[in-house]
């Protein structure tokens, strides 16, 4: 295909040829290398890979957050979305999936496996040795360098600006225009005529400050994953965060 499109091509376009390319053989190799390790270590459908992380998240687990993320009740328009989305249809794209896993590894500090298994049992295209690996890396209980910590609402404006997958997934914000719907401040409390005959309750107030959320995260993962003591909750911000989730 490559060759025949040096062919046939002008230079710019065969340059992006040759990067979707390399993508796409870029993410067959991590396939590969998610077999492998899953071959290697199944028990990583029920442990992380650093075993350091073991129970780290298990000791805060809350069952009204795992609840709520299940659902689509979490307050943040682009993440319930893609929950009620992935519910109805059993798929959403890659970086949805990600997104979605930050956000309760992270923001809701629940724990990688009970995650995954969740979402097993949700994707039609669910492949266990690709699946477990690959959520255990957006967690960051495995080597991997990179932190994936995604800002859902920076993802919803950046890949919904107009919003219309979340209005035609959240009913309850169907009355909102445009990017109002990323706005967890204007969101919370909507409840439109076309929710209100479906059955559904008004849209929820937002759980947790994504921003102090994943900031903690980050910080607890980081020294866990290098040796450190964990921070845990602690300083002035993290006190906020379990104010926060003290309220649902």
């Amino acid at each position: 295909m490559v060759t025949s499109g040096h062919q046939t091509l002008d230079a710019q376009a065969f340059q992006r040829l040759q990067e979707r390319a390399r993508f796409f053989l870029d993410r067959l190799c991590w396939r590969r290398q998610y077999i492998q390790t899953f071959e290697t270590r199944p028990e990583l459908e029920y442990e992380c890979l650093l075993p350091q992380f073991n129970g780290v998240r298990e000791a805060t687990f809350d069952e009204r957050l795992f609840e709520a993320w299940q659902s689509g009740r979490t307050g943040v328009p682009y993440i319930d979305a893609a929950m009620r989305c992935l519910h109805q249809t059993g798929w959403i794209n890659m970086r949805l999936r990600a997104t979605v896993v930050s956000f309760a590894t992270m923001n809701f500090w629940l724990p990688i496996t009970r995650v995954a298994q969740f979402l097993a049992t949700e994707f039609l295209d669910y492949e266990p040795a690709v699946h477990h690996v690959i959520h255990q890396i957006v967690a960051g209980t495995t080597n991997f360098d990179g932190l994936m910590v995604y800002d859902p609402i920076k993802q919803g404006r950046d890949h919904d600006p107009d919003g219309l997958f979340i209005r035609r997934w959240v009913p309850e914000l169907s009355g909102l225009h445009g990017p109002q719907v990323h706005d967890p401040s204007t969101t919370a409390g909507q409840h439109s005529q076309a929710a209100k005959g479906l059955g559904f309750a008004p849209y929820p107030q937002v759980i947790v400050d994504c921003r102090l959320t994943a900031k903690v995260a980050r910080r607890r993962v980081h020294a866990i994953k290098h040796g450190l003591p964990d921070p845990g909750f602690a300083g002035a911000e993290v006190t906020e965060v379990e104010q926060q989730l003290r309220l649902i």
